[in-house]
């Protein structure tokens, strides 16, 4: 999840509060949340449709492109990529990484519109 923008007094930066919660079968549910996430600009290796973690491996020398990314952790940042940069619909991702720097788990979530 990922809150509305905030500025707050004497600050010189925008804040989110951004949650993450990531669950796979019997493993413990890896969670974190950060009240003050800021995001800066990152390069992100291309995101790769119906890569499995499995593919990890082979993913290390795919390209990259430049990403909005608010960082939950030193291994686990989110990205949020908007209607305008080429994904229809807007879209969130997670990316986290392994104790080596390589891609543990890459997800890609498109946001759903509720309003009709």
């Amino acid at each position: 999840m990922i809150g509305p923008a905030e500025v707050r007094a004497g600050a010189t930066a925008l804040t989110r509060t951004i949650e993450t919660i990531e669950s796979a079968g019997q493993i413990p549910a890896i969670h974190r949340r950060v009240d003050t996430a800021v995001m800066h600009l990152e390069l992100l290796p291309q995101y790769l449709t119906g890569a499995s973690p499995a593919d990890t491996g082979m993913l290390a020398g795919r390209s990259s492109e430049p990403a909005a990314v608010y960082a939950l952790t030193r291994g686990i940042m989110v990205a949020s990529y908007e209607a305008c940069a080429g994904m229809s619909p807007s879209a969130v991702r997670y990316l986290r990484r392994d104790s080596r720097g390589g891609i543990a788990r890459d997800a890609m979530l498109h946001r759903v519109s509720t309003l009709k």
